[in-house]
């Protein structure tokens, strides 16, 4: 299974991508992993879980888990410098230069994610990042896929995890929000909505039958 996903909501070729600044990705970020592993998105794991009569909540819980794992809790982005946050307390700084993308395919010859590189000469920090933010032109990121190391971009292409951040500032239901694709107060006013539709036609009932 590729934990990336696929884009679904528009075609485009190689010929449409577009290089992107560093910039795209500005902002300060935090990774999903440790909320996964907690249970803190079991609402999300259980909405796979119902769509997919293979896999439990608990399933996607450790395959998420896993498929996140990260050495970095923290990232922070800004115009020409990334910054790592680890989970024993290190951090480290560099500036980062663009270098281009990788684009990966599916088992069809589709594009299934394109990954923008950077690279730095600092030896304090990882010399090669990918963000894969399911976009393929210039745009303000909403979260990312990234992957760090010193090996080179190629040997990162065959990475076995996907760590997923997003804006540091989320809370779980903001996270649950960004990973379920809707709005949970516009759910919420529906049903309130459709609360009040049963109860007026209840009403009406008991008034015809009064009558």
């Amino acid at each position: 299974h590729d934990h990336e996903h696929e884009y679904e909501e528009e075609e485009f070729t190689a010929n449409d991508i577009e290089d992107r600044p560093l910039s795209d990705f500005a902002g300060s970020w935090m990774s999903l992993q440790p909320m996964m592993e907690a249970g803190e998105l079991d609402a999300f794991c259980e909405h796979k879980a119902d769509e997919d009569d293979t896999a439990t909540t608990e399933d996607y819980r450790a395959r998420y888990a896993a498929g996140w794992m990260c050495d970095a809790t923290n990232i922070t982005v800004t115009d020409t410098t990334i910054t790592f946050e680890f989970a024993d307390g290190t951090t480290c700084e560099a500036e980062y230069a663009p270098a281009g993308y990788s684009i990966k395919f599916d088992e069809h010859g589709d594009i299934s994610s394109v990954r923008y590189q950077f690279e730095t000469d600092s030896d304090t920090a990882p010399r090669y990042v990918q963000f894969n933010d399911h976009g393929h032109e210039p745009a303000a990121a909403e979260h990312f896929h990234v992957y760090f190391g010193n090996e080179g971009f190629e040997e990162m292409m065959n990475s076995a995890t996907n760590p997923y951040f997003a804006p540091a500032s989320f809370d779980v239901e903001e996270v649950l929000e960004m990973l379920m694709g809707h709005n949970h107060e516009h759910h919420h006013d529906e049903e309130e909505e459709h609360r009040d539709l049963a109860k007026r036609l209840l009403d009406a009932f008991k008034q015809q039958i009064a009558f």
